[in-house]
């Protein structure tokens, strides 16, 4: 159900995938502003969709890739964002670093864990999440 919702709403050039057992990535051309919308539009349309006689909704983390930087920094801080998207209430989008913006169902906003960055960012990441 969602890796559909997920196809209708990938536009061209983007990739959608699944990224584990219950998580998902999208990687697309364009600003992180055009990120976040989009990802406001997939958290909508699977909120949306009916599943049988389960309500589904997604927490979705958003972080824009610069050329000069490992995409693993990009990833974690999206990864931040979407813990942080969970922490506030869940069914949310939630933009990293320093141009957090918060869009779905209404609810406190935490900020991720801080903008951290290099090796530090990827041990506090794991520290976090137990990985």
């Amino acid at each position: 159900m969602i890796g559909r919702v997920l196809q209708q709403h990938t536009p061209e050039g983007g990739v959608a995938a699944r990224w584990g057992g219950e998580e998902f990535i999208v990687f697309t051309p364009g600003s992180e502003d055009d990120a976040a919308h989009l990802a406001e539009t997939i958290r909508a349309a699977v909120a949306a969709t009916p599943w049988n006689d389960l309500r589904v909704t997604v927490s979705i983390g958003v972080s824009g890739w610069e050329a000069d930087e490992a995409m693993q920094h990009a990833f974690l801080r999206a990864d931040d964002a979407m813990y942080a998207a969970k922490a506030a209430g869940r069914n949310r989008v939630m933009q990293a670093g320093p141009h957090q913006r918060t869009t779905g169902t209404a609810g406190p906003a935490r900020p991720p864990h801080g903008e951290i960055t290099g090796p530090e960012h990827a041990a506090a990441h794991e520290r976090r999440h137990g990985e």
